[in-house]
């Protein structure tokens, strides 16, 4: 303790004293701020050897212990593994959205740059990403936006060096769409073929336009498509957490995956706020400003009659409709290119 005195000496200690305080306070701060980027972007083993097999599994994955050596860049040189940044090098921030359709074949041709692996994979060469993360598409018969999305949503996930796969999960005609079943079925079939640590669930009608809206899992639940073109930028409501959303694998087995009861268009989204509530999970999002994203024109799918009714009893069904509850067959599965695609019936197994 410093007290005011005539003493030149006495006087010079105490700015000493003051100056070595803030710099013990602003270390403190740093400290903090450095353990609450660790723990938001998970910095454990990147890749854990699965308990299961599939036929999916890519011929050239690794599963790496860290204390050992990667192969790196071109494969013909050993070297210890490094984490890729935080913050990726070379984002754009605002981008181009590429609205020309192409043919599959086109398609792939004009991505081939990216060094994609079979299944819509890829991993970083030069570190080891800091997420494994899984893109679940629900989808039917909607070529053009699929072909659009997979244009634009490449490039951007590989500048932001994450290891990830893109799987689409489509429905067999002849039942009214399930948006939410078809997300759970992508959850339990992409952990078949390989551990994921974050999951983005995902409308094959909206694109990003920022590259800076990282597509990786933090400490909460996170709302992605905060501000899209066809709400005029503005989120609808508070609670919202539809169009594409991120849960890490922990939490969507906390919250027994999305209901299976919404059939047809709405109120799974609100489902699966009330149970993020219940489970104490807060969503959190980025600025509007960067989580912007363009809707595809498209038609209006048809409306759950029931969907009040359902998001009325959910607090009191969640526990036993979801992941535990889940019900289809897998019709066709076949890898692509550019991602991996399952053909899927919902309902009782017959």
């Amino acid at each position: 303790m410093c007290f005011v005195s005539d003493d030149r000496m006495v006087s010079v200690l105490c700015q000493h004293v003051y100056k070595v305080l803030i710099i013990v306070v602003l270390a403190l701060v740093l400290i903090e701020f450095t353990f609450s980027v660790l723990n938001e972007t998970h910095y454990a083993t990147p890749f854990l050897t699965p308990n299961y097999t599939s036929p999916f599994m890519p011929s050239s994955m690794m599963y790496l212990n860290l204390t050992a050596s990667q192969k790196l860049g071109d494969n013909s040189t050993t070297a210890i593994a490094q984490f890729c940044p935080v913050i990726p090098p070379n984002l754009q921030g605002p981008l181009k959205i590429y609205k020309e359709a192409f043919s599959l074949d086109v398609l792939q041709d004009k991505l081939k740059s990216l060094e994609l692996e079979l299944g819509g994979t890829h991993r970083p060469q030069n570190c080891i990403a800091l997420f494994r993360v899984a893109i679940i598409v629900p989808y039917r018969d909607r070529v053009h936006h699929l072909h659009l999305f997979l244009y634009n949503i490449h490039p951007m996930l590989v500048r932001q060096q994450l290891d990830y796969t893109i799987f689409i999960v489509e429905q067999e005609e002849g039942q009214t769409f399930n948006r939410a079943s078809l997300f759970n079925v992508g959850f339990v079939e992409a952990n078949k073929i390989r551990e994921f640590d974050c999951f983005i669930f995902h409308d094959v009608d909206l694109i990003p336009e920022d590259d800076r809206n990282l597509y990786t899992c933090p400490g909460m639940p996170r709302h992605m498509s905060v501000a899209v073109d066809s709400l005029n930028y503005k989120l609808p409501y508070a609670s919202i957490f539809g169009g594409v959303c991120a849960l890490s694998k922990e939490h969507f087995q906390k919250v027994n995956g999305f209901s299976n009861e919404y059939w047809g268009w709405g109120g799974e989204d609100d489902d699966m706020s009330m149970r993020l509530k219940l489970n104490g999970l807060n969503i959190i999002r980025y600025p509007p400003d960067i989580a912007k994203y363009t809707m595809l024109k498209h038609r209006k799918e048809k409306a759950n009659p029931q969907r009040y009714e359902k998001l009325y009893s959910g607090n009191k069904r969640y526990k036993k409709d979801g992941l535990n509850s889940l019900q289809y067959r897998v019709v066709d599965a076949k890898q692509e290119k550019l991602f991996t695609w399952f053909l899927v019936q919902l309902g009782a197994v017959s």
